[in-house]
């Protein structure tokens, strides 16, 4: 099954997309397309079969089917709102060791940092946290 995939960030040219591509166009100059959520678009690649999401996500494409879409930036959101996750456990590590004190005190009204001195107490890292997400992310999904 053909899956046409839009290039919202440069041109679709040789480095630019992924291998493998059955059909392209390009935009000269770039310009908006009905029912794409992209201000700008340089143009589309065609593959014979739907892309893994990380395929997608290294060339920031934009998969052209709307389910796929909304599946695609559903598994973006997640990512993104995975990181935020893990770059606020691991503030709270580092404010745990300079502050203990006034870090119990806030823990006592905050269900997350009550979670992240309880994941502190088992002797877990925020690092550790990243093994957990990815396989959430997989097994959601990599393929369209």
């Amino acid at each position: 099954m053909k899956a046409k995939y839009w290039c919202p960030q440069r041109p679709p040219t040789y480095g630019a997309v992924p291998r493998g591509s059955t059909a392209m166009e390009q935009f000269i100059p770039a310009h908006a397309v009905e029912g794409v959520p992209a201000s700008w678009l340089f143009g589309w690649v065609e593959h014979d079969h739907a892309l893994l999401f990380d395929t997608v996500r290294q060339y920031e494409l934009l998969p052209d089917g709307r389910i796929e879409r909304t599946a695609y930036l559903m598994w973006e959101r997640a990512g993104y709102d995975a990181q935020c996750a893990l770059d606020m456990l691991a503030q709270a590590f580092e404010e745990m060791h300079q502050f203990p004190a006034e870090y119990k005190e806030a823990a006592k009204d905050n269900e997350f940092l009550q979670l992240a001195a309880e994941w502190h107490a088992a002797e877990k890292h925020p690092s550790d946290l990243t093994a957990v997400f990815l396989a959430r992310v997989l097994r959601f999904g990599p393929a369209l």
